[in-house]
């Protein structure tokens, strides 16, 4: 019954913007709650006949915004946060240096630190090896924006994984 009620609520706000039953606070079940968030989550990086697909940091920058905004509950955007990551392993980012990096670990409880490989220099030219850089130790380097998926990736999935210097 619980699962039932949870699919059946899924698409419920707390703000009482959502549907079938526009229900609000304390009338959506918990599990309905975790539920709504993570299929948004999903459904934003998807790519719908409407739009394409959000990158994963847009998607999860829109729940937080939706949070800020009481449309859903900031502690379980948080939950999803530390679950899934800001930047998930794969993610293209330009840091404050113009450098183009690739994550390739988590950074932990500094969702916006994570550990990148510097693959692209400040000119957006290959460097002759990949550099680690683990953006918790690093303080005068940060994330600037995430990136699309770089052009020719599907060709080198592993980009950016494989041996380099380390830094950091």
């Amino acid at each position: 019954d619980v699962v039932t009620l949870a699919i059946y609520q899924s698409h419920e706000r707390d703000d009482g913007s959502g549907y079938p039953k526009r229900r609000h606070g304390t009338h959506i079940h918990d599990y309905a709650r975790i539920l709504g968030i993570a299929d948004m989550y999903v459904a934003m990086g998807s790519p719908r006949w409407h739009r394409t697909a959000m990158l994963p940091y847009e998607a999860m920058e829109t729940l937080v915004h939706m949070a800020s905004r009481k449309v859903v509950r900031a502690p379980l955007v948080r939950a999803l946060l530390k679950a899934v990551a800001l930047y998930p392993i794969g993610s293209w980012l330009q840091l404050s240096t113009g450098e183009t990096a690739r994550v390739v670990a988590s950074g932990g409880d500094a969702f916006d630190r994570p550990v990148v490989s510097i693959l692209l220099d400040s000119k957006g030219r290959p460097l002759g090896a990949p550099r680690v850089v683990d953006l918790k130790k690093t303080p005068g380097v940060r994330v600037v924006r995430a990136l699309a998926p770089l052009s020719g990736e599907g060709q080198a999935p592993l980009l950016g994984f494989g041996p380099s210097r380390d830094e950091g």
